[in-house]
């Protein structure tokens, strides 16, 4: 219960997906490099659906810096591929 979990769904023909992240309770890190998959080298387009907020961002095989100001915190995220 100290770690940063998730899942990754992801559509190739649509070139889009959702992140669903947690930081876990016991976690002391409000930031960190999550990994995905599909994605190396690509710009996407994150938007935070619990927000609006929206941002481009190259993705990395360290992932992309994700942030959660909370202990058992999380983020429900979709993504677009910008070609």
């Amino acid at each position: 219960n100290e770690s940063w979990t998730g899942f990754q769904i992801y559509h190739p023909e649509k070139k889009t997906g959702y992140l669903i992240i947690f930081r876990e309770l016991h976690n002391n890190e409000n930031s960190y490099n999550m990994k995905l998959k599909f994605l190396d080298n690509k710009v996407i387009r994150i938007t935070d659906l619990g927000n609006g907020n929206s941002h481009n961002e190259r993705v990395n095989e360290a992932g992309i810096k994700l942030s959660i100001e909370n202990p058992a915190g999380y983020l429900f995220l979709k993504y677009e591929i910008n070609d």
